[in-house]
C-alpha cells in the first residue's frame, strides 16, 4: 500500500474576539472598547507559547485575518506598524493611556485620563479585569482542557496589570448564535475561524460594520475600515484590489479587534491503493480536505479510483480506513449523479 502524509498550512486560524463596540453593549467590563488596552494586550501574548500549548508546535504565529496560505492576499505587518511581543512596551503603553495600578494590588485602574473614562464607559477606579469564554470540546484546542489555556492567557495578561477570569462553554459562543445584537455576557472569546474561501471577500465583510447583525462576533465598526472594504468591492483592477484588502487588514490589525493567536497547520495521511489525485496539498492548500469551502471542488472532483470497481463496492472496502476516504468517495458519487441528472434534464428539455 503506498501512503502519503503531510504537514501544510490549513487556511484556519484562532483568535482572541474582542466584543469592540461600544454601541452593542455587553455585561462585564466595557475598557475592552478602548483599542489602546487591546494592543497592548496583543502584545502580551507569548504566541510561541499558545502554539505549542494549543497545537503542540503544529502551526505558525498569527497576525492578520487572511491565512498565508492565501498569498496573494495576506499582509504581514512589519516596521512600526507589526505588534511584537514586548511586556514592557505593553506595559507602558497602559501606563501612558491612564490605566495604573494605584493600590498596588497588581491590577490596572482606570483614572480619570483614561479612553474608557473620558468616554463614559466605566467609572474611575474600574478593574482591568475581562472575562474570557472558551470552547469546552476539544476539538477546537486540539484536546488541551480549557484551564489550560485560560491559565496560560491569564499568566501573559497579569503581567501587563490586567486580570483575566475564564470559564468554559460547550461550543465557543459566537459560533452558534446570533453574532451582533445579543449582549453576551463575556468581554472576550477564544475563537476559531476555519478555511474560507481562496477569496479575502468573506473574511474582510465580517469586519465590516455591514456584519454586525449577520457575520461579525466582534460587532467592530471603524469608518476606515468600511472604505477601505467598500473600494476592496468595488475595485476592478486587482492590484487596485489587492491594496485596500492589505488596507483593510492593517486596520483590523491595529485596532485589534481580535488577536489572531496562530495559523493552525493541519497534519494528513491518505493511501493511494484505492483513489489517485491527491495532489501536493503543500503547494496546493486548497485541495485540503478539511477546508470545506477551499478544497471540495479541487479534490473531491480530481480523484481517480485505481480499479473499474463500482463506487459502492469502493465506498464499502474504505469504510475501516478513515473520514477522508468516505467524505471522498460521497463526494465524487454525488458529483457524478449530479452530472448525470444535469445531463439527463437537457436531453428532456430538448426532445
Amino acid at each position: 500500500m503506498s501512503v502519503s502524509e503531510t504537514e501544510a498550512a490549513s487556511g484556519d486560524f484562532v483568535c482572541l474576539s474582542f466584543r469592540a463596540n461600544p454601541s452593542v453593549l455587553g455585561h462585564y467590563n466595557q475598557i475592552r472598547f478602548d483599542s489602546v488596552v487591546r494592543r497592548a494586550m496583543a502584545m502580551a501574548v507569548n504566541r510561541t507559547q499558545v502554539i505549542q500549548l494549543m497545537y503542540a508546535g503544529l502551526a505558525s504565529e498569527g497576525s492578520t485575518v487572511i491565512s498565508p496560505v492565501l498569498q496573494q492576499w495576506h499582509l504581514e505587518p512589519s516596521g512600526s506598524d507589526r505588534i511584537e511581543y514586548d511586556i514592557d512596551l505593553a506595559n507602558q503603553l497602559l501606563e501612558d493611556s491612564g490605566y495604573i495600578d494605584i493600590d498596588s494590588d497588581g491590577i490596572r485602574k482606570a483614572t480619570p485620563q483614561s479612553t474608557a473614562v473620558v468616554n463614559g464607559w466605566v467609572s474611575e477606579g474600574e478593574n482591568l479585569t475581562f472575562l474570557l469564554v472558551l470552547p469546552r470540546k476539544p476539538d477546537y484546542i486540539r484536546g488541551k482542557s480549557y484551564p489550560e489555556v485560560g491559565s496560560s492567557l491569564a499568566s501573559d495578561f497579569a503581567r501587563i496589570g490586567v486580570e483575566l477570569q475564564y470559564r468554559g462553554e460547550d461550543v465557543p459562543i459566537p459560533l452558534d448564535s446570533p453574532y451582533g445584537h445579543i449582549p453576551w455576557p463575556y468581554d472576550v472569546s477564544l475563537t476559531p475561524w476555519w478555511a474560507f474561501p481562496p477569496d479575502p471577500h468573506f473574511m474582510l465583510f465580517c469586519g465590516s460594520t455591514k456584519a454586525i447583525r449577520s457575520w461579525s462576533d466582534s460587532c467592530y465598526s471603524n469608518s476606515t475600515y468600511d472604505e477601505a472594504f467598500d473600494a476592496a468591492v468595488s475595485a476592478l483592477d486587482r492590484d487596485e484590489r489587492r491594496s485596500w484588502v492589505f488596507e483593510c487588514q492593517k486596520q483590523f490589525y491595529i485596532d485589534c479587534p481580535y488577536i489572531v493567536l496562530a495559523y493552525p497547520h493541519a497534519c494528513y495521511v491518505w493511501s493511494q491503493e484505492n483513489f489517485l489525485g491527491w495532489g501536493d496539498w503543500t503547494a496546493h492548500p486548497g485541495r485540503q480536505i478539511c477546508s470545506p469551502w477551499l478544497s471540495a471542488s479541487p479534490l473531491l472532483y480530481d480523484l481517480e479510483p485505481t480499479s473499474n470497481t463500482a463506487p459502492c463496492a469502493l465506498l464499502s472496502s474504505i469504510l475501516g480506513m478513515g473520514t477522508v476516504f468516505v467524505a471522498a468517495c460521497s463526494a465524487a458519487v454525488a458529483g457524478i449523479a449530479t452530472g448525470v441528472y444535469a445531463y439527463l434534464t437537457r436531453r428532456r428539455a430538448a426532445s
